[in-house]
């Protein structure tokens, strides 16, 4: 199974490398606009990204069992989630929306 393993691995790797390329869009939108959501939305999805390639990492990179990272991936998933709803849902102040 090393064949497996290293495809799922290249595929964590390039998985973290378009999370951190949609995480530096949102930032540069962010400085761009100053709208305090943006920058929420890059934090939440730095979270996912890091959520979604926790379990291949930890189960076949670090050897811990599949269950353990399966669980701990899912939680970060989740909490990813409600970080972008969050930022869909909350007024900030100052941020009078769409110009």
């Amino acid at each position: 199974m090393p064949g497996f393993t290293a495809l799922v691995l290249a595929l964590d790797a390039v998985l973290i490398a378009l999370g951190g390329v949609l995480a530096y869009f949102a930032q540069q939108a962010f400085r761009r606009t100053e709208s305090p959501g943006l920058r929420v939305v890059a934090i939440g999805i730095c979270v996912v990204t890091v959520g979604t390639a926790l379990p291949g990492v930890a189960a076949l990179g670090v050897g811990l069992a599949p269950a353990p990272s399966l669980l701990a991936g899912t939680a970060v998933v989740t909490l990813g989630f409600v970080v972008l709803a969050y930022s869909l849902y909350a007024e900030y102040p100052g941020d009078d929306g769409p110009r």
